[in-house]
């Protein structure tokens, strides 16, 4: 019986530990079609998740090895839904009190300064574990692009060519640019690796900057309150 749970207690924490295999497949056309789809594995693929999105419906699925044992469609959505919610969120933010807010636009601003200064060190910190996290396995892109600028085009073309020597023997990109029209057409597939304990350890090291900042947030607030 032990030697079962504990067979049980090391699939769990597999997933946790192994690199998750996360590949992206996207194609779009010069009229306006696009799909889309995108999956992620642990364990050499064995278990995984596969989500497709195309002109016409979605769809979710769960595979283990190369059988699909999951398939779920997921309808569109309305986009006039969006359309009433935003309009109903505006026409109840209008019709709140307002008194409470004493606040100067320029104390506001002075308040989000001090934030985006103590949040830019360990935001810089956040963001670059999060990369770190990632080894790209692949990038390859075919894509033909232009903007309604033809000097746009030319400035987004030498910028390409500068930083192609930089990205590395895994990358292959063919990107030809359009000087005659704007246009974005081709296909693009992007396979990488990601570490959950290096995800883990940047969440982490952010849990103390983010718990002291809502202390003083949340006391901030209360006085606040207890002046109004």
């Amino acid at each position: 019986m032990e030697t079962v749970w504990a067979a049980v207690l090391i699939l769990a924490i597999l997933p946790f530990i192994l690199p998750v295999r996360i590949r992206v497949v996207g194609v779009i056309s010069d009229g306006g079609a696009f799909s889309f789809s995108a999956g992620c594995g642990i364990l050499a693929g064995l278990i995984g998740a596969r989500y497709r999105r195309g002109d016409q419906a979605e769809t979710l699925g769960i595979t283990v090895g190369a059988r699909q044992l999951l398939r779920l469609n997921i309808p569109g959505s309305d986009p006039d839904s969006g359309r009433k919610k935003r309009r109903k969120s505006k026409a109840l933010k209008s019709e709140g009190n307002t008194d409470s807010v004493n606040e100067s636009v320029w104390g506001r601003l002075c308040h989000m300064g001090a934030l985006a200064r103590r949040l830019r060190t360990p935001a810089w910190g956040f963001l670059w574990r999060v990369l770190a996290a990632f080894r790209v396995r692949r990038l390859k892109a075919s894509l033909l692009y232009g903007f309604e600028s033809p000097d746009v085009t030319g400035k987004a073309a030498g910028f390409i060519e500068a930083i192609r020597p930089m990205l590395g023997r895994r990358t292959a990109l063919t990107l030809t640019p359009d000087f005659t029209r704007s246009r974005l057409d081709g296909d693009a597939d992007v396979d990488v690796y990601l570490w959950p304990p290096l995800i883990a350890w940047a969440v982490a090291c952010v849990i103390p900057t983010a718990a002291t900042l809502w202390f003083s947030e949340t006391r901030r607030s209360r006085r606040m309150r207890a002046s109004a």
